[in-house]
């Protein structure tokens, strides 16, 4: 007899590390991206701002760094 295991919940969201899917290919297309600037011009910014894009979409317990800073904006204003 086969025992299939399932998530509690086939619908939630594909995460590969502390990612989702879509933002993990973003921040790969970022870096990629970014290397290939930084090798022609000498220029730090596009890997910095990927840099800020992957922290900001950090995702712990299906909540994102981001999603806690525009929470806290919404209290203090």
């Amino acid at each position: 007899m086969k025992i299939y295991i399932y998530p509690e919940n086939l619908r939630a969201t594909v995460k590969l590390w502390f990612w989702n899917v879509r933002d993990f290919i973003i921040i790969c297309a970022g870096v990629i991206i970014s290397v290939m600037l930084f090798a022609k011009l000498w220029t730090p910014v596009p890997l910095a701002l990927t840099a800020c894009y992957a922290f900001l979409t950090l995702r712990a317990e299906d909540t994102a760094i981001l999603d806690y800073m525009i929470r806290y904006q919404r209290t203090v204003s």
